[in-house]
């Protein structure tokens, strides 16, 4: 089982230091946004509609990046650090979303069930979960932001399985 845990981790990109879980802090800051992308706060923001998995829409989002002076900052499923921000994704999201009713964000409980992390391994340090979630139905190890008529459009997080299709936003800290 260990073996298939850090197997997973090293396909996903993720890491444990000392057996404990990292809390990251920002970079230094870099200037501008690639082609395409929407600049707020310390971010560049993508949305895609594609329908993709949770770990193909992360790779998908890997493609991109802001290179300055020898340090690459590449893009990867949005992760959300404040309420600000938060309602900046669900704006963001909304003018563009179409008949879409969930996007998928960058955390995710598949290594330890209940402890959200970030691609990178971070733990989520700002949660917005729905009321009743996160509740791992049928396996629920990926979050998203979702429109439901419970949550009436209020940028609420949702769990949700993996392998599901589902359109992304992407970002790049700046």
């Amino acid at each position: 089982m260990k073996i298939g845990v850090t197997i997973l981790l090293l396909f996903l990109g993720l890491a444990m230091v000392n057996a404990r879980w990292k809390v990251c802090k920002p970079h230094p800051a870099l200037t501008g946004c690639p082609g395409g992308f929407t600049r707020w706060g310390r971010g560049c923001y993508r949305y895609f509609p594609q329908k993709y998995n949770w770990v193909t829409a992360e790779r998908y989002c890997n493609h991109f990046r802001q290179t300055r002076t020898r340090r690459v900052n590449r893009a990867h499923l949005v992760t959300i650090d404040s309420a600000r921000e938060n309602n900046f994704i669900l704006n963001f999201w909304r003018r563009r979303r179409g008949r879409n009713t969930a996007v998928w964000i960058g955390f995710h409980d598949r290594v330890h069930e209940g402890k959200f992390i970030t691609p990178g391994g971070c733990l989520a340090t700002y949660r917005f979960w729905d009321k009743g979630e996160p509740n791992n139905l049928h396996g629920e190890d990926c979050a998203t932001m979702w429109k439901t008529h419970r949550n009436r459009d209020n940028g609420a997080w949702n769990d949700l399985r993996c392998t599901t299709g589902l359109g992304f936003i992407c970002k790049i800290s700046l």
